[in-house]
This record gives C-alpha cells, structure tokens and sequence, in this order.
C-alpha cells in the first residue's frame, strides 16, 4: 500500500468519524430542540409538546453524550495512536455502544444505530491496516 494507501485509509477514517461526530453532536442539539412528546390539556382542548430534556431532565443528557464520548475515543485510539491493540479497544468501545443500542432500541437507539454503523466501518479500516508488531500492515 505504501504511503498514499496510508493517506487514502486516513481521509475515509476521518470522513467518517466526521460524520459521527456531527450526528452525535446533531443528537444533543435534538435532545434540546426537537419537541418527542405531544399531548392535549382536557379542559381547553390546548396542545402541549416537550422535547427529550424537558420530559426526562438534564439526566438524559449522559445518554445522549454517549455516543459523541465514544466517537473521540475511537477517534483517538485509531488516528492518534495508530496501533493493533488501540484498534481492538476501538472495537470494544463500539461494541459498548452497540449494546446501547439494543439496551435502547424503543426509544432513542433507533437515532444512534448510524453512529455505531460508521463507528464500526472506522474499526474495520483500522483493523485492516494496523500496523503489526514489525511496522507493516496487517
């Protein structure tokens, strides 16, 4: 592969950890902005909505940062440290997040699933090209 393969590797790693990152963000800003929940008052027939933070409080603020936490440690593991063993932690942090998913499936895992699909072509082309013990590419 050489050192444009290593170029080529880097600029889809970034692309797509780019592009977690900004869903993951994007689920924050929803948390705060996105009315989930609709109702009606009985009496005056009024329509209320909340969004995610309003109805649960600040806690469910820890679940949607989850997935942004877990995309910069993946991040870091496979673009800072650049080795075998940091990109079988970036598949085990991946592996957590999958399992938010399915802890959290009927209701807002359905909206991280994206992030841990592209989190898991990142450690795909991490693992890929990690370099071995002798400095070459698996």
């Amino acid at each position: 592969m050489g050192d444009i393969g290593w170029r080529v590797r880097d600029r889809y790693l970034l692309l797509a950890l780019a592009g977690a990152a900004l869903w993951s963000v994007g689920l924050i800003v929803a948390g705060f902005t996105v009315s989930v929940y609709e109702g009606t008052v009985s009496p005056s027939g009024e329509s209320t909505s909340a969004t995610l933070v309003e109805e649960n409080g600040s806690g469910v603020l820890v679940v949607l940062a989850v997935p942004l936490v877990i995309t910069l440690l993946v991040g870091f593991a496979v673009l800072v440290l650049r080795r075998s063993w940091a990109s079988w932690v970036a598949l085990g942090l991946t592996g957590l997040l999958a399992m938010l998913n399915l802890l959290a499936l009927l209701t807002i895992g359905i909206f991280i699933l994206p992030v841990t699909a592209t989190l898991v072509v990142v450690c795909c082309l991490a693992l890929v090209a990690a370099p071995r013990a002798d400095g070459r590419a698996m």
